[in-house]
């Protein structure tokens, strides 16, 4: 993932590339022991990187029923970030 948004980066400008990214959800299987430090790291990357924007996804209904380890996605990650947040 980091990889890619290097690449993007370096062929475009960094405020073109934005990220999207669900810490909460299990779609398509993602799952992590420590979410908060997975994402913790991606995200300060991101933010090193300079990169336009982060869509951070809040967790939703089915995310819930299967318990989530980080119920307020945005509140959580505004500190580690300085870039703008969708």
């Amino acid at each position: 993932m980091l990889e890619t948004a290097e690449t993007m980066v370096a062929a475009w400008s960094a405020n073109h590339v934005g990220v999207r990214l669900s810490p909460s959800s299990y779609l398509y299987g993602v799952d992590d022991s420590n979410k908060l430090k997975t994402f913790g790291y991606v995200i300060r990357a991101f933010d090193a990187l300079g990169i336009g924007y982060l869509c951070l996804l809040e967790p939703n209904a089915k995310d819930a029923e299967r318990g989530v380890q980080i119920e307020h996605v945005v509140e959580t990650f505004r500190p580690m970030t300085s870039v703008p947040i969708v």
